[in-house]
């Protein structure tokens, strides 16, 4: 089955993130049991994960002195794995549904995707989704237009009763991550002057989702969790996320928005170990910038 259009070149989009966590074999069972990874390497200290057996989409480190992840915090609000269309999403709900705890925190039909929520053992928000067909998305002005209404859980379910879950499909990938920020505004000029991304949905003083190649969003920003005097920053010294990998189709492209970033006073710092380059966005979220190796 092929990969999402919206996450290949020529489109930049993300293709892992790294978490800590304060208890790496609870996080690996969950991982593992809830949502279907597969190890592709681990240590005492890290482990990372796959979903068809050759590239890393998720990697977790333990950093057990780390304080809990606090409930209104700046950084990572959630990511999201897409799943490939079929019965898959039906078949988790009802995998999940076997285990005794509620772990599920929310189900949405938002027009342009269907999704479940739901927390990790540290809190870190997740998104498991799949699209609706791109041609029934509407547009507005260059705008997407998505509703949020109750998903129709026992529909799915019943339509996947001869799906039996077993393992996160292989075309499943990083779907787009959700941000919480400060300041919308600076985030928005971030994401679309810098980095290159194209605004195409947004809540009023709430959200904005932006995308690249037309699809509903990679990467969204919101203040939801913010809070009164609250950091500007990120906390580093709580569990989060430690960087998120944007791929680029080109050396070209990734040139012309590293020079970007440079010229607005955002660092860019080679790897020792490899072609990619490293930046940090308003709020200090790290960004690998990669270029995309077929």
């Amino acid at each position: 089955m092929p990969k999402s259009k919206f996450h290949q070149p020529p489109n930049v989009f993300i293709e892992a993130i790294r978490l800590t966590t304060r208890n790496l074999k609870y996080s690996s069972e969950f991982y593992q049991e809830v949502l279907g990874f597969k190890i592709l390497k681990e240590d005492k200290a890290s482990i990372s994960l796959t979903a068809d057996g050759e590239k890393e989409i998720l990697i977790i480190d333990e950093e057990k002195k780390a304080r809990p992840k606090g409930k209104r915090n700046l950084g990572l609000y959630h990511f999201a794995i897409l799943l490939p269309p079929g019965k898959h999403l039906g078949a988790l709900i009802s995998h999940i549904y076997k285990f005794d705890s509620p772990i599920i925190t929310g189900a949405s039909d938002h027009g342009i995707s269907k999704a479940i929520y739901l927390e990790d053992p540290d809190g870190h928000g997740i998104e498991v989704y799949q699209d609706t067909p791109p041609e029934t998305w509407t547009w507005e002005y260059g705008r997407i237009m998505e509703k949020t209404e109750k998903l129709n859980t026992k529909k799915l379910m019943k339509e996947a009763e001869d799906h039996e879950w077993t393992e996160l499909p292989k075309n499943s990938m990083i779907g787009h991550i959700h941000l919480s920020v400060k300041d919308l505004n600076e985030a928005e000029k971030y994401y679309t002057e810098l980095i290159g991304m194209s605004l195409v949905m947004e809540y009023p003083d709430q959200a904005k989702f932006f995308s690249s190649g037309g699809y509903h969003h990679h990467i969204a920003v919101n203040t939801w969790s913010k809070k009164k005097n609250s950091d500007d920053k990120i906390d580093e010294n709580q569990v989060g996320m430690k960087y998120f990998v944007l791929l680029f189709p080109n050396e070209w492209k990734r040139e012309h928005v590293v020079n970007q970033l440079k010229k607005n006073g955002y660092p860019v710092e080679p790897s020792n170990h490899s072609t990619d380059l490293y930046t940090w966005d308003p709020i200090k979220n790290k960004i690998i910038l990669r270029l995309y190796r077929s």
